[in-house]
């Protein structure tokens, strides 16, 4: 083989291990939060590498089912959570 093709799959197979790894490493908190928006309720559950990343992926998921467009997404993400629940470990 050519040395260029070579260096090119160790690269390739480099950033694929990085990814698994990050992906494996990243989660460690899991969160489940509610939200209400113009009489909607919605809870969904996500994880984080800690509570505050993990509570905000929450409360996107859980919005973006009962908002309508940009508008409505930022005024549910900006509003306060009916509950947060401290589901565990994500491992």
């Amino acid at each position: 083989m050519k040395k260029p093709v070579v260096i090119g799959i160790v690269f390739g197979f480099a950033v694929l291990a990085v990814i698994i790894w990050s992906s494996f490493n990243m989660s460690q908190v899991k969160i489940k939060a509610c939200m209400q928006y113009e009489g909607r309720t919605n809870c969904a559950t996500a994880s984080g590498s800690n509570r505050e990343n993990a509570t905000r992926a929450a409360v996107s998921t859980a919005c973006a089912t009962i908002s309508g467009g940009v508008t409505g997404t930022i005024g549910c993400e900006g509003s306060k959570p009916v509950s947060i629940e401290d589901v565990g470990n994500a491992r």
